[in-house]
């Protein structure tokens, strides 16, 4: 991300528990957060002393604000409208600055391979709860509709979209172990 844009003013959007708050911060960046949990905005904040706002990045205080980095870790594939959310991104960037994101990739192996038992699709009453997930195509195309022009686009392995969906397609469970006779 710094190859790309100098540490300056950052929003992350669903910082979590502020892990990357605390690394951005370390690395010079001013850094402030929204969350749309307020519990969670209020920890989050306690633990890094940066500001964290409740709610959402179109809310009003934060369309007031201008900054040189807008990151979402994991965040547009919860979001309702993906659209208004890069839009309500896009007019806090300042020109010049840069959208950092990761999402899940649907146009994945694993995601060919396993089909509805991928790690990453919804199933009731689990987490995660993914309203849709995109290709690379579709990412590029949304971040474009919103003023957005992609730069650096890369895809990431992770070990656990392997094991958990094998897990479930061959009905591996704790509950479902060998019991010693």
């Amino acid at each position: 991300m710094e190859a790309l844009c100098s540490p300056g003013r950052l929003l992350d959007i669903g910082p979590g528990a502020g892990a990357f708050l605390l690394h951005a911060l370390a690395r010079g960046w001013e850094v402030s957060g929204v969350e749309v949990q307020p519990e969670i905005a209020a920890a989050a904040e306690r633990r890094t002393g940066a500001k964290v706002h409740a709610g959402e990045i179109g809310d009003q205080e934060i369309q007031t604000e201008r900054f040189d980095a807008v990151t979402m870790w994991d965040v547009i594939e919860h979001v309702s409208s993906v659209r208004a959310t890069l839009a309500a991104a896009a007019s806090i960037v300042r020109p010049g600055g840069l959208l950092a994101l990761s999402t899940i990739h649907a146009g994945s192996l694993n995601a060919r391979v396993f089909g509805a038992h991928w790690a990453f699709w919804n199933r009731p009453g689990h987490v995660p709860e993914h309203l849709q997930g995109f290709r690379r195509q579709t990412l590029e195309m949304a971040a474009r509709g919103a003023g957005f022009e992609p730069r650096v686009i890369r895809t990431q392995f992770i070990p656990g979209a392997v094991i958990e969906p094998l897990s479930r397609v061959m009905d591996i469970r704790p509950d479902r172990r060998p019991r010693p006779a």
